[in-house]
């Protein structure tokens, strides 16, 4: 269910030169314009604010923080999750010995997480969503994280 609201969602996309193929020169790659990150506080005032109950928005933001504590304890319980934003559930990845299979496993050999695939009504957001391109022409392409010199490592 979309926020009923005058305005369209508007999601904009950055298109930023993508130097690195040195063929082509008039490729770009598109990165989402982020904005300011929302806290559970910033949702929960919002809630309150479209509410028609006139809830506050501690008592909102109360009730979704207990339901995000109860979900994060049925995922680490081995439960799946299903959420108008999307459907969680955990995952495990490693490699195990079968000499390991006995005893409590260890934890630096295995890594647990959370699987996020968007559910239809995002998926519905995102179609929904205006979308506005921004260019800027960039000195060099997709920002690096790291780099290592093979003389110096």
């Amino acid at each position: 269910m979309a926020i009923e609201s005058t305005q369209k969602a508007k999601l904009t996309l950055r298109a930023q030169d993508l130097t690195l193929t040195t063929d082509v020169t008039n490729d770009y790659y598109l990165t989402v314009k982020l904005q300011k990150c929302l806290s559970l506080t910033d949702i929960a005032r919002e809630v309150a604010a479209l509410s028609t109950r006139q809830e506050d928005a501690e008592e909102v933001e109360r009730i979704v923080r207990r339901a995000m504590q109860v979900m994060n304890w049925f995922l680490s319980s081995g439960y799946s999750v299903s959420t108008p934003l999307g459907y969680l559930r955990p995952t495990v990845s490693g490699v195990l010995m079968e000499s390991e299979l006995t005893g409590s496993p260890d934890r630096s050999r295995i890594t647990l997480g959370v699987s996020y695939s968007m559910s239809e009504e995002m998926r519905q957001a995102l179609a929904d969503a205006e979308l506005d391109v921004e260019i800027l022409k960039a000195v060099s392409g997709p920002q690096l994280y790291g780099v290592i010199s093979a003389q110096d490592a």
